[in-house]
């Protein structure tokens, strides 16, 4: 069992998409970040999305070519956007995710015992699968955009094994949360590395700590997911710790929730 929930939340142009397919042999999410400088890069983003949730099993280049020219006509503005999308493969030896994207934003993985031993209440156990599309001034220097479909740039892939002894989670995010160029290694005065984690990622991980460690059953897990995250990027948008548009998706195994049941028994 694979659980998924994706959602978005507008602040400053209101340019990003997310959709979500729970169908058995479909399950995936996908998030679209309209691209700021674009006028029309909402109704881009929206309309990839639809295209997504619309073609099964397809993958980024499938849907591009299937996106009919007439429907990216009648947008009235230049758009365009990125794209992160991750679809679960059910296979004999368990769950796997294909992740496909153009652009930036993020993915991390963790397993489910990512929260054990914590320092002053901050997980740890995480990094980051995706390599940003940007160059050395941090631009995009890929993504999707009207008349882009004729020629477009090979998408980043990632093929995943869910099968970590705790379960897997990952957690995706628009840059209105993070991309992995925020986050700079600095030296201090005593010749030491220090890796700059985002705070907001941060405290992404220690809500979802808290929603898994206090889910009193299995059964309540995709209701309570989806309301968790819907009010995450509402609370993250109130609370002014972003300035950007924010998107936030989650794909939890059932072993993870195995692992929390054992480690935090309900009372």
């Amino acid at each position: 069992m694979v659980y998924l929930s994706c959602n978005h939340k507008g602040l400053r142009k209101n340019q990003d998409r997310t959709g979500v397919s729970t169908i058995l042999d479909n399950q995936r999410l996908i998030i679209c970040d309209g691209i700021g400088s674009y006028e029309g890069s909402d109704a881009v983003a929206e309309l990839m999305v639809r295209s997504f949730r619309d073609n099964g099993t397809a993958d980024i280049r499938e849907i591009v070519a299937g996106v009919d020219e007439n429907k990216l006509a009648v947008l009235e503005k230049p758009g365009g956007t990125t794209i992160i999308t991750g679809r679960i493969k059910t296979t004999d030896s368990g769950p796997q995710v294909r992740l496909e994207y153009l652009g930036n934003g993020g993915c991390v993985h963790l397993s489910g015992n990512f929260a054990a031993d914590l320092s002053n209440g901050i997980p740890f156990r995480y990094h980051h699968v995706m390599l940003p599309h940007v160059n050395s001034e941090r631009a995009l220097v890929r993504h999707f955009s009207k008349g882009m479909s004729t020629e477009f740039p090979p998408p980043g892939r990632i093929d995943m094994s869910l099968n970590h002894p705790y379960g897997d989670i990952l957690v995706f995010f628009s840059d209105g949360v993070t991309t992995l160029e925020d986050e700079g290694i600095v030296e201090d005065g005593q010749g030491r590395y220090w890796k700059i984690q985002d705070r907001t990622l941060i405290a992404i991980l220690q809500k979802l700590h808290g929603l898994l460690s206090t889910l009193t059953s299995v059964n309540d897990m995709a209701a309570a997911l989806t309301s968790f995250n819907e009010k995450l990027v509402n609370d993250l948008v109130a609370s002014e710790a972003v300035d950007d548009d924010v998107s936030v998706g989650f794909i939890i195994t059932d072993k993870v929730l195995n692992h929390y049941a054992k480690s935090f028994p309900a009372s």
